[in-house]
This record gives structure tokens, sequence and C-alpha cells, in this order.
């Protein structure tokens, strides 16, 4: 093997290694929480560079002790992940008399062209709740046939790809648009009064993600704000693009807070970001609700130009 491929080699592992470390370091800089996006990826690399590189050092060198360290690193990553890679593939139930609620969500690229692909998908699974990111003028028109099965309608269009629209068949109470941790992207909080008397809280969000320039701070201050006062109310969903994957530290500290259901530990790693490659693929958007709830389907739904494909929950509360 020649030198230079194996300083590549060395390259690959001390990348992997690196990349597998830096989701531990307690920061909000963009590039170390980035890191936590594809570690499916790390783990699926990791697998031929271990074993190139306990090829190569078989007989003896510091390459096999390469191989232990990206060993261990996709492990570190498998480890993290099984939760959301297996799922138990079970749909739960949802006995005569109970609520239901079915929410779609939707972040629709607000530069994708808003022709009537979105229109026919929403019309087509006839969702109680549709939640619509990176909405602007143009897209909330594009919308509007949607009113004849969703009358009631709350929205903040934007042309900065945090517009946000929240379309129900069934009447919201007290909807508003607020910001949470007074992070000026907006948020959709409503009470939504179901056929049963009863009442849920929804609300919608779309974080700014970290990149480069921007660090993860606002981001996680606007999830575990919500989570906190999600944790206050008896019932809750929780819907939207959350720039976050649900192994990371913000979302797993939030979700001991607020206690919802994930429907991927259910249904598995159902990745919806980004519609526009085959590979760099990774769960980004939810519809969480509260442990009160069960999942009877979650499911991707198909793509309509976005960079990320539109989810359908279904959820079931028994009386």
């Amino acid at each position: 093997m020649t030198r230079l491929a194996r300083t590549f080699l060395w390259l690959l592992v001390a990348g992997l290694v690196l990349v597998a470390l830096l989701p531990l370091v307690p920061t909000d800089r963009w590039f170390v929480r980035m890191a936590d996006f594809p570690r499916l990826q790390f783990l699926i690399l990791s697998i031929p560079v271990a074993l190139a590189a306990a090829l190569l050092g078989r007989n003896g060198g510091w390459l096999r002790w390469g191989a232990v360290a990206v060993a261990l690193a996709g492990l570190s990553h498998g480890v993290t992940l099984w939760p959301w890679i297996t799922g138990s593939r079970e749909a739960a139930s949802c006995p005569a008399g109970s609520d239901r609620l079915s929410v779609l969500v939707a972040n629709v690229r607000m530069t994708n062209d808003p022709d009537r692909r979105l229109v026919d998908i929403v019309t087509a699974a006839d969702p109680d709740l549709f939640l619509a990111l990176e909405t602007n003028d143009d897209w909330s028109r594009a919308l509007e046939p949607l009113q004849t099965r969703l009358p009631h309608v709350i929205a903040e269009p934007d042309g900065d790809y945090y517009g946000i629209m929240l379309m129900s068949r069934l009447p919201l109470v007290d909807a508003q648009v607020i910001y949470p941790a007074d992070v000026t992207t907006p948020s959709i909080h409503a009470q939504i009064p179901l056929p049963s008397g009863r009442t849920v809280v929804f609300q919608g969000l779309h974080p700014r993600p970290p990149h480069p320039g921007q660090s993860a701070r606002s981001r996680d201050a606007q999830i575990l704000a919500t989570a906190t006062a999600l944790a206050a109310a008896p019932s809750y969903v929780l819907a939207g693009d959350l720039n976050a994957t649900p192994w990371e530290t913000t979302i797993r500290a939030a979700a001991d807070v607020a206690g919802w259901r994930d429907p991927r530990r259910a249904f598995g790693y159902t990745a919806t970001y980004s519609a526009r490659s085959w590979w760099r693929r990774w769960p980004l958007d939810y519809v969480l609700p509260s442990p009160d709830w069960t999942v009877g389907r979650f499911d991707r739904l198909p793509a309509f130009g976005s960079d990320h494909l539109p989810i359908l929950a279904e959820l079931c509360r028994e009386g």
C-alpha cells in the first residue's frame, strides 16, 4: 500500500474518531452540534474503514490500534442510535369511543414551487391538523384550497424561512403566535377541543438550526422552554421541524422534562431530511404527544419538491 493511501486511511480513522467524540463536548458551537446529525452515516462508514485498518495492521503497527479506535467509534454510534433504528414496529390499536387525532407536518421549503402537489398530499391524507413550516405569502395563498377541509387557520407568514401556519378541522381556541425563550422565531400555540369534550394543547415549533455562523443556543432554548411549558399541560401535542435529531442531548433533556411519547421508538428511524439525497438523511421532523396518547401510525408521505418529507401521525387517547 502506498504512503499516500496509508495517509488517507489514517485521516479517515482520525476523522471518524473525532466526530464520535465531538457530541460529548458540552458546547453549543454549530460544528459540534451538527456532528450529532449524521451518526448513521458515520456508523456505516466506520465498518469498511475499521476492516481496512485491521487488514493492513494485521502484521503489527499502529493501524491495528486505529482499527480498534474506529470500531469503538462505530459502536458508540450504534449504541446511541439503537432505540431509533430498531423500533417495535407495533402500531397501537384505538378502541371505539377514544379520542383520535391525526397530525400532518410539512416543511414546505420557502423557495420551493408552491404547486398543487402538497395540497393533493394533504387532501389524500385528510388530517385533523396540518402544520406547514417555512410559509410565506405565496405558500399561504397556495394552501388556501385546503380551507374547505381545514377551515380554522392561524398563520404567521415570513420571508426568512421561518413562517408557520396551522390549519385545523377542529376549532382553535386561544390560538396565538408566541416566541418561546424570547427568540425571534415564531411558534404557534393553541387549545384544541376534541369531540369527546376534552381539550389538547397543540404547539407548532421550528427553531433555527445550528450551521456556520449560527450556534445551537437559540434552538436549544426554544426546545427546552417549550418542553417546560408543555410539561404543565394535562395533554399536549408538540409538532414541527425541530432541526435536531432525537438522540441529541437537547432533545433527550426536553423529553425528560415534558415526558412526551416519541413515535420513532415504535416506528424506527423515519428520516425526513433530506428528500433530495439518498445518503444525507436524518430525522428532523416530529409529532410528539404527551404520554396519555398512543401512536397508531407514523408515516413518511411522498416528496413534493421540498428538502423535507412530510410526516403523518395518527394518535389515540382512550376515554
